[in-house]
């Protein structure tokens, strides 16, 4: 990957990127990332140098790949040799009933933590549980995880998600009066 520093004004460094050449257009392509010091645009340059990427390899991945196509992936070559039979189990159902109803069209290189946090968010209104949607939120970020691994996206669009609280019900306890009339009800 080729790129460069430009400064764009008095505190403004942008680190620009060779995309390569449209295969439609045939017009080349440039990424512009904006940052207030020349030293960030040098890191941020760094880093993405290191990383072997491929032309449209954006920040959370490739353009041409849908998550309901990796989790299918994901699911086949890691869930099955890495995890129990009933934990699978949930994992295809979180898929199915939530995942690729909802977010399985979309490229990985558009899910953002907005586009997560929404989604998280859509189901609690849809009336799932606090927990449920928290074990939900787990789930996302351990297929993100694995992608980090396995090179398909650069950053975990997950870090950045404030999954809900789960709800501790309050217990209640019995008053002294209520224990007697128990134990005299039981005995």
């Amino acid at each position: 990957m080729r790129g460069s520093i430009v400064r764009r004004g008095p505190n403004c460094w942008a680190a620009v990127f060779y995309l390569g050449v449209h295969p439609e257009t045939g017009k080349q392509r440039y990424r512009w990332v904006h940052f207030p010091t020349r030293a960030e645009a040098e890191a941020h340059l760094t880093r993405l140098a290191s990383y072997p990427f491929a032309a449209g390899l954006g920040m959370y991945g490739s353009a041409r790949v849908r998550l309901g196509a990796f989790l299918d992936t994901w699911l086949q070559d890691y869930a099955e040799v890495k995890v129990r039979p009933r934990t699978l189990a949930t994992y295809r159902s979180f898929v199915r009933k939530h995942l690729s109803t909802h977010l399985g069209h979309v490229p990985i290189a558009k899910i953002a933590p907005a586009t997560i946090q929404q989604f998280l968010a859509q189901r609690l209104r849809d009336g799932l549980s606090p927990t449920t949607v928290r074990h939900l939120a787990m789930f996302i970020h351990v297929v993100f995880q694995t992608a980090v691994k396995w090179g398909v996206v650069m950053k975990n669009p997950c870090q950045h998600v404030d999954p809900p609280a789960r709800r501790v019900p309050m217990l209640r306890m019995w008053t002294d009066e209520q224990c007697r009339v128990f134990l005299k009800v039981a005995l």
